[in-house]
């Protein structure tokens, strides 16, 4: 063959190679574009989801902030007496506006003395449940639970104790 002949024939060759090069980083742009967009809305999710558990972590201490006995007995009566019901009440404050979503939060306490939630039936033992929901943008409910299990401790008795009661 003569060098013209070869020339001749690898004409165009090139240009087929750069339109399969493009069509090929076209679809790798198009599937870093899908992942992105993934990424960007479980990131949404991850913070609502932080927001929320938050926010219940914080009900959950506001409920155990009650250091009198009176007040403990009288405002963490329990939900429910069955054990097994699902009665939640709702936070007072309704909806709670947070940076990612707007929040409800509501709780349910179970008496340990009637459900032995211990395993040990403690006298003054309360669970709670926290509940904190949320709609998504694309309109799926969310939610996240926490359990926490607190009693009355008398301050006074924590201080006759430790003078070996005197």
């Amino acid at each position: 063959m003569t060098p013209s002949r070869i020339h001749r024939n690898q004409q165009g060759v090139g240009l087929i190679e750069i339109l399969i090069v493009l069509l090929v980083l076209g679809i790798g742009v198009l599937a870093v574009a899908g992942l992105q967009g993934d990424l960007m809305s479980d990131s949404s999710l991850t913070k609502a989801r932080d927001e929320a558990r938050e926010l219940g972590r914080q009900g959950i201490e506001q409920l155990r902030s009650y250091i009198e006995k009176d007040r403990f007995e009288a405002d963490l009566v329990a939900t429910t007496s069955d054990c097994s019901g699902e009665v939640y009440t709702a936070d007072p404050r309704g909806a709670i506006v947070g940076v990612n979503a707007t929040f409800t939060r509501e709780w349910r306490i179970v008496d340990d003395t009637i459900c032995n939630v211990t395993g040990n039936g403690l006298s003054n033992a309360k669970e709670i449940i926290m509940k904190v929901g949320w709609t998504e943008p694309d309109g799926e409910s969310q939610q996240v639970l926490l359990n926490s299990l607190i009693s009355f401790s008398d301050p006074a008795k924590s201080g006759t104790l430790s003078t070996g009661g005197h």
